[in-house]
């Protein structure tokens, strides 16, 4: 597996979102969302304890949750249209810090 690189804030909370809720919300296995995601597992244990990737406002939280649910709804189904790392993009562009 690739060296994990630098992320932007954004998209880090991102990152966490999609993997906590592909693991709490679609009941998949972390080893399955760190292979698909790219990342390590240890980065997948750390987002879904919210160690890493943690955010607390509401208003992103609820715009992220939204797009997220989407997207892991698309992932779980087979259906993503893009690569995972350019949706990941897409919604932390949509960000405003």
């Amino acid at each position: 597996m690739k060296p994990e690189r630098k992320i932007p804030q954004a998209e880090t909370i991102v990152r966490a979102q999609v993997a906590r809720h592909l693991v709490l919300g679609k009941h998949m296995k972390q080893v399955q969302v760190c292979e698909l995601m790219g990342i390590t597992q240890p980065a997948i244990s750390q987002y879904i304890s919210g160690a890493r990737g943690f955010l607390a406002s509401k208003p992103h939280l609820s715009m992220i949750n939204r797009s997220v649910r989407k997207l892991a709804n698309n992932i779980k189904k087979g259906k993503l249209k893009k690569p995972l790392n350019a949706e990941i993009k897409r919604i932390s562009e949509r960000l405003k810090w």
